[in-house]
């Protein structure tokens, strides 16, 4: 197979190496084929490290890594204060949406069944839960699960996968979260 036919700076006929130039150029090509895979890799991902399932390895350092302050203002139609949020969320942030991630934090149950945990938070740490001051807005992600819910376990760190949703999200006229996720499995981190 020739890649090309011409002559060398020494006036050569080329066609004589053709079986040089032809693996040189498939190497050439299965190099450049390898690079582009490694690109298209990088770009699905924007960057993130994967776990075995394919899931985005996402930490709070990221998703609460910005200014994320909120007000309350009376907006009509609503005759009650509503919270609105102050700054936006980064551009870096928002390719996350409607991606498979894995995130580590605290369970905060807000709605369990006699089997599991069908609506929680998954907080960024426990100070967030109920003894430290109020959490901002981008220290947590509203997680639902369907029936019946996601194994309760409070007081340790877990691992939640699912797909993140990035908001923000409007519940009666009033922000009530920047993240949401379906989650659809529940790990226990591995600390030994």
């Amino acid at each position: 197979m020739t890649l090309w036919v011409g002559t060398t700076a020494s006036g050569a006929d080329a066609t004589n190496n053709s079986t040089a130039t032809s693996s040189n150029g498939v190497a050439a090509i299965e190099n450049t084929l390898a690079r582009a895979r490694a690109i298209a890799e990088k770009m699905e991902t924007n960057g993130f490290r994967t776990n075995a399932t394919g899931h985005l390895l996402v930490s709070f350092a990221m998703l609460s890594g910005f200014k994320c302050d909120t007000y309350m203002e009376i907006e009509p139609p609503h005759r009650y204060p509503v919270v609105k949020l102050r700054d936006p969320i980064p551009q870096y942030v928002r390719p996350l949406h409607e991606r498979k991630v894995a995130v580590n934090g605290f369970m905060l149950p807000l709605r369990t069944t006699a089997k599991g945990c069908t609506d929680f938070l998954l907080v960024r740490d426990q100070a967030s839960c109920c003894f430290g001051a109020t959490p901002k807005m981008n220290h947590w992600i509203h997680v639902t699960a369907p029936d019946p819910g996601l194994r309760v376990v409070t007081g340790r760190p877990i691992t939640v996968l699912g797909t993140l949703r990035v908001g923000p999200f409007v519940e009666n006229g009033s922000i009530s979260s920047i993240y949401e996720m379906a989650g659809d499995k529940l790990e226990l981190p591995d600390y030994r």
